[in-house]
């Protein structure tokens, strides 16, 4: 049989040798206690054990008339950028009636914990890029304790030029929420209705979304301000160009059950986007326009359009990096982009409207 002790380990139990009417001796075979994690941060790979003939040891188990506190589940997937601010709200009940309150066992330089609420908080620097461990216990008013772990995946800047394979230029990472399909409506149904601060793009997007290119992130809503991901983009370059490739091979960092996982490989291998070395591509990493703008025209290129490199007045274009300069000059040059508040804005993140004015310009310049 097995036992398991919520946030410790489950132990496969050999057999039990009672000693005396209520007391009973459990064999768990080599097993012995645990005395470490096998690495801090990732607390999936297991634990260390102290195994020796003859040593003695503890079994870390709740009483089974009198158990810990209990904690709801949390999601796998908890990730941020460096200096962005994640909270993380843990719950516990206590079985029999009473208060649960909430301390830390591990938490990440600079974390903090609300020992009432449960909840944490932080704001990861550059030097926590990867996975942190976080662990919290409740303690319930008769002492028992349980501990929740969780990892908290921190992304960092991509370097090497990003989409367009040169300088670099930082670009900070955020949970990205998978694309929704949206119901088909008649045209003169208001389709989002979070495009009130975006008339600019309105247009745009709801031809997009007509035409089945541009997806809501949820039934009604667009959330036309937020920074698009690099495997969002490249899923709507995909389906606005009618993109296809028989070849599936993906990046290294792509799962065969990412949402973006087919497109993405269709980008890869059709040539369109190149990744940001070493076989990655960082997709959930948001993009800087200047990214955005070489992907699209290497993306144009290889669909036989003819841009011209031409002279760009914006006053920053000598901020933008060298190895976007011709695409930024194209696709100026060519009136598909007008810049933002009077300047190209090259590291500035792209937004959802802005990649669908763009999207949508390309598609009515190539009728």
């Amino acid at each position: 049989m097995e036992r398991e002790n919520y946030g410790n380990s489950t132990y496969v139990i050999e057999s039990v040798e009672m000693t005396d009417e209520t007391h009973g001796r459990v064999k768990l075979g080599n097993v012995t206690l645990i005395s470490s994690f096998v690495n801090a941060k990732k607390e999936e790979l297991g634990y260390n054990y102290d195994v020796a003939v003859g040593k003695s040891f503890n079994i870390p188990m709740a009483y089974e008339e009198n158990p810990a506190p209990v904690f709801d589940e949390l999601s796998d997937n908890l990730s941020t950028s460096v200096g962005s601010s994640i909270s993380v709200t843990v719950n516990a009940t206590a079985t029999e009636s009473g208060r649960v309150m909430y301390s830390a066992r591990t938490l990440p330089r600079g974390g903090a914990l609300d020992a009432e609420t449960g909840k944490f908080t932080w704001k990861p620097t550059a030097s926590q890029i990867g996975d942190n461990l976080v662990a919290i216990d409740a303690v319930d008013e008769c002492g028992r304790t349980n501990t929740q772990y969780f990892t908290i995946t921190v992304y960092g800047s991509t370097s090497g030029g990003g989409a367009g394979g040169g300088g670099g230029t930082s670009t900070p990472a955020i949970p990205s929420t998978p694309e929704v399909e949206t119901p088909d409506v008649p045209e003169t149904t208001i389709r989002f209705t979070d495009l009130e601060n975006h008339a600019w793009a309105e247009s745009a997007i709801n031809a997009l979304a007509d035409e089945g290119i541009i997806k809501g992130t949820s039934e009604n809503t667009f959330s036309p301000a937020n920074n698009i991901t690099r495997a969002d983009f490249a899923i709507l370059l995909v389906r606005a160009f009618g993109l296809s490739s028989d070849n599936t091979e993906n990046f290294a960092d792509v799962e065969e059950s990412d949402y973006y996982a087919k497109e993405l490989a269709i980008a890869r291998n059709t040539g369109i986007v190149n990744g940001i070395g070493d076989n990655e591509y960082a997709p959930r990493n948001t993009i800087t326009r200047q990214d955005m703008m070489v992907i699209v025209y290497r993306a144009m290129q290889k669909l036989g359009a003819e841009l011209e490199i031409a002279d760009v007045e914006y006053a920053d274009f000598r901020d933008v990096a060298d190895y976007a300069k011709d695409a930024v000059s194209a696709l100026v040059g060519a009136g598909l982009v007008n810049g933002k508040n009077g300047k190209i804005a090259p590291t500035d993140y792209t937004t959802r409207a802005e990649v669908a004015v763009l999207i949508k310009r390309i598609l009515d310049c190539s009728k």
